[in-house]
């Protein structure tokens, strides 16, 4: 039987584990003049992503739905915030999922973001399935 320390030290291994095969697919995806703001950015992304999550989703759907908001992040302007909405398929997302995913980019309002989630709630009242990805 493992100690509680020696099991947290153990999920943390994985999780770094992890995050290093996030890392390396998903630079593959970006140029090379990207790869090092791309690592910095998944470093900070998935810095306390559930265990959960991580061992119900692939690295490569990982690795693609960070590379998809990064590019979304590369296109915001102040005062803008980026949105996408969308049916995420490999060949143009780089991941895939069943659902549909609502990806933002917005500088310090938390307000939208707890409207969003309010919106959504109110949907699933309504007969959707609404599922947040805890990252």
């Amino acid at each position: 039987m493992q100690t509680l320390p020696n099991a947290m030290g153990q999920l943390e291994a994985e999780q770094a584990e992890m995050l290093k095969k996030i890392t390396e697919i998903a630079c593959q995806r970006v140029p090379a003049s990207e790869a090092s703001r791309l690592n910095h950015f998944i470093q900070i992304y998935y810095q306390n992503l559930n265990p959960q999550t991580s061992q119900s989703l692939m690295p490569q759907d990982l690795a693609g739905m960070a590379v998809q908001h990064y590019s979304l992040l590369l296109r915001y302007k102040p005062n803008q915030p980026q949105v996408m909405v969308s049916n995420p398929n490999f060949e143009t997302q780089n991941f895939h999922t069943p659902h549909t995913v609502i990806q933002m980019v917005a500088y310090d309002r938390p307000f939208l973001i707890d409207s969003l989630l309010m919106c959504l709630d109110g949907l699933n009242s309504e007969g959707l399935e609404i599922e947040k990805l805890d990252i």
